[in-house]
């Protein structure tokens, strides 16, 4: 006993100094608060002045072309964020370490700066430990090969360039001589060479090095070093030799280009390993003399021709022009690309007597130039312009014709003549509109047709046919288009030797020109015609039919008899008749054995195999399987016999067939461990709008496997009762994404059958029967919609092993009532869902209870860890259930929470809330939740130090967004402090009881009358975007008996509307108001508003740059002048008074039928308005002026003016009392003038007689029908820069538009006569202007007379 004594002594010392220790370090954060702080200062400075010291390193390194090291990067980027947040905490520090006006100190928070203070020394001081580096950097490897930038593609240098290229691919060569005399550009193919094969990675390594007459071994041997990052220490040749040649192995695969090589060289004492010493060495040696490439022992020789084409390319490149012609007469290749449509003469090739290969881009010639060309074997004309075409027959020796892309009508007859071609090549020659009879069919030797096109019975039309193919015996390529409609012709069967092609038979748009397989589309055409294609079934690859008419009810053996053995994709579309694939009554021996891909889509399918057992090799290298729309089939694989052979299938897609039953039938399938699984290689399914679908498996399923399946994905399919037996379940380890939608009558995911396990469970749900079998451990998807049978998703032991999953959505499911099913002493709940990030419970869940079934509340501390997305439209009261619970729940992941909907929701949290975090909950919305009366409790909103987004609409019953009384008698409460401090966007709409942002502490005593936001001041320092609507809100801005200043200095958008009892912005001294940065005001349909600005009130717009005003029913001013306040602060310093709206660029004003002016005349001499751009009004029927013309002086970058529907109209712009009359100069950028629908007699621009709009681009009177003259009689509008005029629908304008010799537009309205000649007038009126549409400058002078002038 004395002995348990003593051990239970030791212990409680030992807790006892545990406790007294952690005590004293906690008392210390208080005590030594200030010591802590300078601790830190000290640390800080200490770390900046070793930050210093680091950076002066890097930047010397980097100037030196040094490439630092990561750590050190690493090192510079953790010090950078430690001194933000040390700076972040002596802000805090000095913001909160005290209260009460600075008379008491703010114990709680001196703890945590304190605390916090302790932390960020000891990482500083672990930062200065790790910042002494012994180097910072270290030496770049050098670029190396650079191509050179002179180089230029047109050269016959082309055809050494491919046999070194060649050469270089070839594993028995690592020795390439390049040899030609000096100048010919030798070293510059080299570096060509090298770029391309660095390039394309043939090699680990390129180096150049230049050995030059007289070599020095040494500086070789450095050159090689620099350029692979290497250092030689070695003074001797020999040491260096050894140590380079020692580093050259260690690449597997190195090109080394040794130029300018004049004698045999010995590669072993410079340390180049080669041969069998090192075969992944390979050399490229550029000489003068061929000698010298044999004697090194090239295996490849390359020779670089005498040729002085370089300087004709050149020339043509400088001057965009050809010259006659040029003196070439050894050349042999010729590549000339003329981009700016070069046109040559018929005499450009006659010193290219000896060219063989003509490869010419954009040019414009004569086809007769090319008659000296009697040595030519290859000719290549891309996108140009011929002429003479027929003297192609000259070129007697040609083998290869591409025409790609060249504007010809027809080929010539000739062409025939060309007994040696062996390819010919039309593609892209769109305009190619004829080939006459048998020109085809005399090319005897065609080896090669690219795009060759029929169309209907051309022969009747003097036009090539296809009978003319079977003429050409040698025919191995074809791209053939045929357009020819119902049948072929009957004596046509295509060549039998073909080894590549693409053959389309009335389809548009999936020929291809080049054919790098054997494919063959047909579509609409009669059965029959398909003989005509029998010599291509037996190696056919590719195989698309598509809108096949008559009798065809099987591939095989009607179609092709042989069983398609090459084909890997068959496409079978609208075949109505077609009624299986393959037809086994005439005992196929071999058929479909490599198809690889099936789709069948609208074709009139029973089933795939049709006769009894299937032959051999059938399916069984399938992969994937579409179906679509085949409403006569019943059963996909109607036996386990036809399942066995798709072992290779991946995935299986079946859509809209209406009478599809069963997909998958076993019946007869014994379980043998013997026998291979099935179907164990499918990894996809997906199973749409299968209305009949009863069963996926019929049949036993215990042989087969879905052991490679990841995705299944199963809608409407409304008889469907089960996605899977349990043995399939148990083999579901892969499964990542399960979707399962519109199943109406699916009751479970999983169903036991008899013999597979007990049957005892009674309710409906996602598995039926136990599951502690069932693990779907890769499961991270989970999408439930529109399945009213389900009442849960998972029993407990099923959702204990979902440790992958990521998302959950459930929506829709009318009878589903918890996500799990917990029973009655169920426990260790929480350790389900560690990884889910998505939880969206939507849409119509009418009898959702809870997360669990056990559970009073949306309980979902479950998955807290990691979740980050949660949305809510379901029925629950709580959200956050905190009554009784003594530790703090944290979401630490959760990003963004959305609720809506949700009718019986009382409150987020219920207990204390101070219990609930949520870190890093970025956006909030909550919507259509009538029961809420306030959305946070002051420490709840203190506490989202990240949301960023709040948005809260239709709330019938909110009053707060924060309230108090929200923390009444739970504890967690206190203080108006800061709350939401990142706060960036808030809406708020809908809400019909709101009453303020904040309940205050006392009750207010006009709160439920007058509402009025005066919890605005209560943090929000970051809020850049506010948007009121639809809310009784009187007053937005609400100052009276404030003493301290409401700064939204980060407010950027201000947008009201639907606010109908809204009486005035600001109530109370307007310069306590700060709205320093607002650039964006909207305001709509506030009908009780009748003025907008005071002068003291728009002072706090001084960045305002968009102004928007839509539908005010009482709005007749928008700036008023009494202003007492302003008259006030004028009355003391007139000096300190700053013109108004300085950065305006946009008014937009709609709706407004009240409002008479815009900006009062008394008032001009407030505002600025030199940077408004674009003002904009609409259907403002009393506005009878714009501005006047002190005011329009300002304007100077107005360039959009925009007027329409403004009945009352009669002046944009006025004359004021200070008579300061406008001429030149007025609106001087302005670009675009519209004015539509302005029914009053005149509107006049302006009142000044003559008036220069010098970038007026624009002009557009349009719906005027009392409009006389778009300016005053007698006055004057000159247009410099005006394209675009029209003028329409306004039957009085008498106003004249002309032009003149400068292209200068005028606008005249002439003075009415008088006297007798009124007389005439009435008699005959003047003539009206006539409608106008001229939109360019051309338009403009042929429509506008000539200006006559004064």
């Amino acid at each position: 006993m004395e002995f348990a004594s003593s051990i239970l002594s030791s212990i409680f010392t030992e807790i006892g100094k545990y406790l007294v220790k952690h005590s004293i370090q906690q008392a210390n954060y208080l005590l030594r608060f200030e010591n802590n702080v300078e601790d830190l200062k000290k640390e800080d400075a200490n770390l900046r002045l070793t930050k210093d010291r680091v950076q002066q390193e890097v930047e010397g390194a980097k100037r030196n072309t040094e490439e630092i090291e990561k750590d050190v990067e690493n090192w510079l980027m953790d010090v950078d964020n430690i001194l933000e947040e040390i700076q972040r905490l002596e802000d805090d520090i000095q913001m909160k370490k005290t209260f009460l006006c600075g008379q008491c100190p703010n114990w709680r928070w001196r703890y945590k700066l304190s605390k916090r203070a302790v932390k960020k020394t000891s990482v500083i001081l672990k930062l200065q430990e790790s910042g002494k580096f012994d180097r910072v950097s270290h030496f770049t490897t050098l670029p190396g090969v650079e191509r050179p930038k002179d180089f230029i593609s047109f050269k016959p240098t082309v055809h050494a360039f491919s046999q070194i290229m060649e050469a270089m691919k070839n594993d028995k060569i690592n020795m390439i001589g390049l040899y030609g005399m000096g100048g010919v550009g030798k070293t510059t193919l080299a570096k060509v060479v090298g770029k391309e094969a660095r390039e394309k990675k043939l090699f680990d390594e390129v180096v150049m090095v230049t050995v030059t007459q007289n070599p020095n071994i040494k500086n070789i041997q450095s050159q090689i070093a620099d350029l692979i990052g290497f250092k030689l220490a070695e003074e001797t040749e020999e040491a260096r030799a050894q140590r380079l040649c020692l580093r050259l192995k260690n690449e597997k695969k190195t090109l080394l280009i040794l130029d300018d090589v004049w004698e045999k060289l010995d590669l072993t004492i410079i340390g180049i390993p080669f041969g069998d010493d090192h075969k992944g060495c390979t050399i490229l040696l550029t000489t003068r003399q061929q000698q010298v490439c044999i004697s090194m022992e090239c295996q490849e020789r390359v020779r670089l021709d005498i040729l002085n084409e370089e300087e004709g390319l050149i020339l043509f490149r400088k001057h965009a022009v050809l010259p006659d012609g040029l003196v070439c007469t050894k050349l042999k290749i010729l590549l000339l690309d003329g981009s700016y449509r070069v046109k040559v003469s018929n005499e450009f090739f006659e010193e290219m007597k000896t060219l063989k290969v003509a490869s010419l881009s954009w040019i414009d010639l004569s086809v007769k130039s090319l008659q000296f060309l009697k040595n030519l074997v290859t000719l290549q004309l891309l996108s140009c312009r011929l002429s003479d075409i027929s003297s192609i027959k000259k070129l007697a020796k040609l083998e290869i014709l591409r025409l790609n892309g060249s504007g010809i009508f027809e080929l010539p007859e000739e062409l025939g003549e060309l007994s040696k071609l062996r390819m010919l090549d039309i593609t892209g020659c769109l305009q190619l509109i004829r080939i006459p009879i048998n020109v085809i069919a005399r090319l005897s030797q065609l080896e090669e047709l690219y795009s060759f096109k029929v169309e209907g019975t051309s022969a009747e039309r003097g036009n090539a046919n296809l009978s003319e193919l079977c003429q050409l015996n040698h025919l191995t390529l074809l791209s053939l288009r045929i357009n020819v409609q119902p049948n072929l012709p009957k004596d046509f069967v295509l060549p039998t030797k073909l080894l590549r092609y693409c053959i389309t038979v009335n389809s548009r748009y999936k020929a291809v020109s080049y054919p790098k397989s054997r494919t063959l589309i047909i579509e609409d055409i009669e059965a029959t015609s398909l003989f005509a294609f029998k010599a291509l079934y037996e190696n056919v690859e590719y195989l698309e039919l598509e809108g096949i008419k008559g009798c065809c009810q099987n591939i095989v053996p009607s179609i092709d008899a042989t069983g398609l053995n090459e084909l890997k994709r068959l496409s079978l579309s609208y075949f109505d008749e077609l009624e299986c694939i393959i037809d086994t009554a005439q005992q196929q021996d071999v058929a479909f054995s490599n198809l690889v891909d099936l789709s069948l889509r609208s074709v009139g399918l029973r089933e795939i195999c049709s006769g009894g057992r299937p032959p051999r090799g059938f399916l069984e290298n399938l992969e994937t399987l579409f179906i679509g729309d085949c409403d006569s089939v019943s059963c996909l694989f109607t036996s386990w016999v036809l399942i066995q052979r798709l072992r290779k299938l991946k995935e299986v897609n079946v859509y809209r067939c209406l009478e599809l039953e069963e997909l998958f039938q076993l019946e007869g399938l014994c379980y043998s461990k013997e026998n291979p699984f099935l179907l164990s290689s499918l990894e996809n399914l997906y199973l749409l709008k299968l209305q009949n679908l009863r069963y996926i498996w019929k049949g036993p399923t215990q042989q087969v496997s879905l052991q490679s399946l990841t995705v299944a994905k199963v809608e409407i399919c409304d008889k469907l009762r089960y996605l899977f037996t349990l043995s399939l379940a148990r083999s579901l380890l892969q499964l990542e994404k399960l979707k399962v939608r519109r199943c109406g009558s699916l009751e479970y995911i999983v169903e036991i059958k008899d013999g597979e396990g007990r049957n005892d469970v009674c309710f409906t749900k996602l598995l039926k029967g136990p599951t502690q079998q069932v693990s779907l451990q890769s499961l991270t998807v989970v999408e439930v919609e529109l399945c009213d049978k389900l009442r849960y998703l998972f029993t407990l032991s099923l959702a204990r092993n979902l440790l992958q999953l990521e998302q959950l959505t459930v929506e829709y499911c009318a009878s589903l009532e918890h996500i799990v099913e917990t029973k009655e002493g169920e426990e260790n709940v929480d350790v389900m869902f560690p990884k889910l990030r998505i939880l969206k419970l939507d849409n119509g869940l009418k009898n959702f209870i809870n997360f669990f079934s056990e559970y009073p509340s949306l309980n979902l501390q479950t998955a807290k860890q990691n979740l980050e997305e949660l949305k809510i439209k379901c029925g629950v009261q709580v959200l956050f259930q905190l009554e009784g619970v003594k530790q703090e729940l944290c979401f630490p992941s959760l990003k963004v929470l959305e609720l809506s909907s949700i009718k019986e929701l009382e409150c987020l949290c219920k207990g204390p809330t101070h219990l609930l975090s949520l870190p890093n909950l970025k956006r909030l919305r909550v919507q259509d939740c009538h029961r809420l009366r306030h959305i946070f409790s002051p420490s709840l909103a203190r506490n989202l130090l990240q949301l960023e987004e709040l948005f809260i609409w239709d709330c019938g019953e909110l009053e707060y967004i924060v309230s108090i009384k929200a923390e009444e008698n739970v504890g967690g409460g206190g203080g108006n402090d800061v709350m939401l401090p990142k706060l960036r966007k808030l809406q708020l709409g809908r809400l019909p009881n709101f009453i303020d942002f904040y309940s205050e502490n006392s009750p207010l005593n006009v709160q439920t009358t007058k509402k009025q936001l005066r919890g605005l001041r209560h943090g929000l320092q970051n809020l850049e975007e506010l948007t009121i609507g639809m809310c009784r809100v009187q007053v937005v801005f609400h100052l009276e008996g404030v003493e301290q200043e409401l700064s939204l200095s980060s407010l950027k958008v201000l947008h009201l509307y639907g606010l109908g009892e809204l009486e005035c912005f600001c109530k109370g001294p307007t310069h306590l108001l700060s709205l320093s940065n607002l650039k964006k005001l909207s305001l709509s349909s506030c009908h009780r508003l009748r003025h907008i600005f005071s002068p003291s009130l728009a002072r706090n717009f001084m960045q305002l740059e968009q102004l928007i005003i839509w539908d005010f029913r009482e709005l007749e001013q928008i700036f008023i002048e009494d202003d007492a306040e302003y008259n006030q602060t004028l009355s003391k310093d007139r000096l300190q008074w700053l013109l108004l709206f300085p950065n305006l660029s946009s008014i937009s004003i709609w709706m407004c039928d009240k409002l008479k002016s815009m900006f009062p005349v008394s008032m001009d001499h407030l505002f600025s308005l030199q940077n408004l751009a674009t003002l904009k009004l609409d259907n403002c029927n009393g506005l009878t002026h714009l501005l006047s013309s002190t005011l329009a002086r300002n304007l100077l970058q107005l360039k959009s003016l925009y007027i329409e529907k403004c009945k009352e109209l009669e002046q944009i712009v006025v004359e004021d009392r200070t008579e300061d009359h406008l001429r030149l100069g007025l609106f001087p950028n302005i670009s675009s003038i519209s004015v539509k629908g302005c029914n009053k007699d005149e509107v006049d621009m302006t009142s000044q007689r003559e008036m220069v709009l010098p970038q007026l681009k624009e002009l557009t009177l349009k719906q005027l029908a009392s409009l006389v003259n778009f300016c005053p009689v007698g006055y004057h509008f000159i247009f410099p820069s005006l394209s675009s005029l029209v003028v329409t629908e306004c039957p009085k304008l008498t106003t004249r538009f002309s032009i003149d010799q400068n292209k200068y537009v005028h606008a005249e309205a002439k003075a009415p006569q008088t006297g007798k000649e009124d007389v005439d007038m009435e008699q005959s009126p003047p003539e009206t202007t006539r409608e106008i549409y001229c939109w360019n400058p051309d338009s403009l002078r042929k429509w506008l007379p000539p200006y006559i002038g004064k």
